[in-house]
């Protein structure tokens, strides 16, 4: 008897990224450029701003040209994902629970709409993954060289996980392409431990936000369960460099998060392993603790997204518009487009914003737009005053 289309794992797989990035684009409709965005597109030279201003130039200057590239990495990342946890979970159900539990990740929802190279650090860390596991190692050395042109920070974690893997498994090529890219790495970065104040609570806050405060947990659980009971893999090795690396350095100085974080994010493979893991060897009566502990994980998470995916409606819970956590990605479009109703192509305003309003076509010079209790510009979200504006 033929089997349902809802039986076909290509075809459910097809439907998550569809649904996922059909929710991304939704979530992209509603930001403006921010200033932070505006600054690297302007200041820094490197693979994803060229890509970014390309596409602004090829589609023209609108939300759409700005936020595809960091979508196509995302949509290119959950595949690639998806064919890396082919070599670690063995049933079509696990692999499916591991897409759709990365995609509802918070921190993986905004990589994919924000200008940042954390989308680029999770492509290159799994295409090495997924290099190693089909044993070619002509790719795995080509990737291990493509990451030094991404991040001192992001090279070294693959670099110290190549050589520990290869250290504790007596692989001598890993041993040698692993320590001849961190003495490379070593000679050219200028990479400092520096300061004396930890950050080690914003690095955990930081985590538990981007994966949501009990998957964090989980994942810490995992990769302590692996370290300790099981073989490690060379999955395990990147992701445990790439956390233990972190908090590490967050215990001296300030780190950047883009550096790390997208580690953990492909750490969901071992999350899903770990917890299916212990789930079948238990007898039927005995899952009733993983199946509440599964259920609770995915409605916070999901929580957590609905968030992020309706953030509007958080604006009726904040005294202050500025509080909400995506304010810095509000308020320009609507208030281009307000101007632009009022044949108004030219203000002169604060630095911040004027920058952000010239991506949108409003130039600089003109009449003077500032913030007004009373202005007669309003702009709202779900029915609430965020800003206000007037114009002399």
């Amino acid at each position: 008897m033929k089997k349902s289309i809802f039986y076909n794992e290509r075809f459910l797989l097809f439907c998550i990224v569809f649904f996922d990035l059909f929710v991304l684009l939704f979530c992209a409709s509603g930001l403006s450029i921010s200033y932070h965005e505006v600054e690297i597109l302007a200041t820094k030279s490197n693979l994803l701003t060229s890509l970014v201003q390309k596409s602004l130039l090829f589609f023209g200057k609108n939300d759409f040209s700005l936020r595809a590239v960091p979508l196509a990495f995302h949509v290119a990342n959950v595949l690639l994902l998806y064919r890396v946890a082919k070599f670690y979970l063995k049933r079509k159900m696990d692999r499916l629970v591991c897409v759709l539990l990365y995609v509802s990740l918070p921190g993986v929802i905004a990589s994919s709409l924000v200008i940042n190279s954390a989308v680029i650090v999770v492509f290159l860390s799994l295409l090495l993954v997924y290099a190693f596991e089909v044993k070619n190692k002509f790719a795995f050395v080509a990737v291990l060289v493509a990451s030094f042109f991404v991040g001192n920070e992001f090279a070294a974690v693959l670099f110290v996980a190549t050589l520990l893997y290869g250290v504790t498994y007596s692989r001598k090529d890993m041993i040698l392409a692993g320590l001849t890219s961190l003495i490379v790495w070593l000679f050219y970065s200028d990479f400092l431990l520096i300061g004396t104040k930890s950050y080690l609570l914003d690095a955990f806050a930081i985590f538990a936000i981007s994966f949501s405060p009990f998957v964090f947990l989980w994942f810490i659980y995992s990769l302590y369960r692996i370290g300790v009971k099981e073989e490690k893999s060379f999955l395990w090795f990147i992701n445990a460099v790439g956390f233990c690396s972190c908090i590490a350095l967050s215990t001296k100085q300030r780190v950047d998060f883009d550096a790390f974080l997208p580690f953990c994010v492909s750490g969901v493979i071992i999350c899903v392993w770990v917890f299916f893991n212990s789930y079948r060897i238990r007898l039927p009566q005995f899952r009733t603790h993983y199946k509440r502990l599964a259920i609770a994980l995915l409605c916070f998470l999901w929580l957590n997204v609905g968030f992020i995916v309706f953030n509007g409606v958080l604006y009726r819970f904040v005294t202050v518009p500025q509080q909400h956590f995506l304010y810095k990605f509000h308020v320009a479009k609507e208030l281009s487009s307000e101007l632009k109703s009022r044949g108004i192509y030219a203000v002169n305003t604060e630095k911040k914003l004027a920058s952000r309003l010239e991506f949108y076509g409003i130039k600089r010079g003109g009449r003077e737009l500032f913030e007004s209790e009373k202005g007669e510009i309003r702009i709202f979200y779900a029915g609430v005053l965020v800003a206000s504006f007037a114009v002399r």
